[in-house]
């Protein structure tokens, strides 16, 4: 199997993708007020994830890369028809354009708060956000590098959807 494919313990058992493992690893933890969760997908979270996040006591997620950038650039459209074909309900009325205008879950609700990381840029000092920026590009980089290894490989090793 390609290091590309097992990076996040996804094979052979999808449960044991970063998020979702998150319930179980802090079951060790007495408190989580302290505590950060980081994931190396650096994706908004979908549904496991955000179960993983809040049953782990987690009250806040950042990410680096929307659902709508894992489909276009990093060819995974299986987030976005996921989270629009079972939890994303059409209203009465509602055209095709608003359906697709709606978010796929509420970012800020009774459990926490989900924050695309360059949005918290804006909150700094004109250096300080130059330097976020400039090393968000980097890791944006490195994870194109990461994804082009993970498209050529997930065909072959038995990925779900691939």
């Amino acid at each position: 199997m390609a290091r590309s494919t097992r990076f996040n313990n996804s094979m052979p058992c999808l449960l044991k993708a970063g998020r979702p493992r998150l319930s179980v690893c802090s079951t060790r933890l007495t408190s989580r007020a302290r505590c950060v969760s980081a994931s190396s997908l650096h994706v908004s979270p979908l549904t496991p994830g955000l179960s993983g996040i809040t049953w782990s006591g987690f009250d806040n997620v950042y990410y680096l890369f929307t659902h709508t950038e894992t489909s276009s650039s990093f060819a995974i459209p299986h987030d976005i028809r996921i989270l629009e074909e079972v939890f994303k309900v059409p209203i009465p009325g509602e055209t095709r354009e608003q359906y697709h205008a709606r978010p796929y879950y509420n970012k800020k609700n009774a459990f926490l708060t989900s924050t695309l990381i360059e949005e918290l840029s804006s909150e700094l000092a004109e250096d300080d956000r130059k330097q976020a920026m400039e090393k968000a590009q980097g890791i944006r980089k490195q994870y194109a590098q990461l994804s082009e290894g993970y498209q050529k490989d997930k065909g072959n090793v038995g990925i779900p959807l691939a």
